[in-house]
């Protein structure tokens, strides 16, 4: 197994928070075969689909970019200059602080919105889609803080 024979033996946040998205995904295409046979209901249809395109798709990208966006600046900007010049490390370009408790925080936030709609409660919506929508543009800070380094 490739996880088995890995060079870095303690898998990274970022990744670990892909990989939880992707089952996340599994969960929810359980649901979603449980929903259409017992409850076809078009508000449990709506909320399943938030929960899988944001849950899945969305937070699988979020995890990756994290790595994918310093790596590919990194090589861009510095590659040419490795040996020549004092250059920063890859693991400098992204402000490692920051994606911890983001990596928390959104799916917090994500997991209040979808449990205001199963419970009808718009305060619950509102302060859980604010804090994801401060979470969001401090992800976008971060991935476009790397482009100035």
């Amino acid at each position: 197994m490739v996880i088995t024979k890995r060079i870095k033996k303690k898998l990274d946040i970022p990744f670990i928070f892909s990989l939880i998205a992707i089952l996340f995904g599994l969960v929810i295409h359980f649901l979603a075969v449980i929903y259409s046979i017992f409850s076809p209901s078009l508000l449990a249809f709506g909320t399943l689909s938030l929960a899988y395109i944001m849950g899945w798709i969305v937070f699988s990208i979020v995890g990756y970019l994290i790595k994918i966006v310093p790596f590919l600046w990194w090589t861009h900007r510095y590659s040419e200059k490795v040996g020549k010049e004092n250059v920063p490390a890859l693991k400098d370009m992204m402000d490692e602080k920051w994606i911890k408790p983001l990596l928390y925080l959104l799916p917090l936030a994500f997991a209040g919105v979808l449990v205001s709609f199963i419970i009808s409660a718009r305060p619950v919506f509102w302060i859980s889609q604010s804090v994801f929508t401060v979470g969001t543009f401090l992800f976008a800070f971060l991935i476009l803080n790397v482009l100035k380094k």
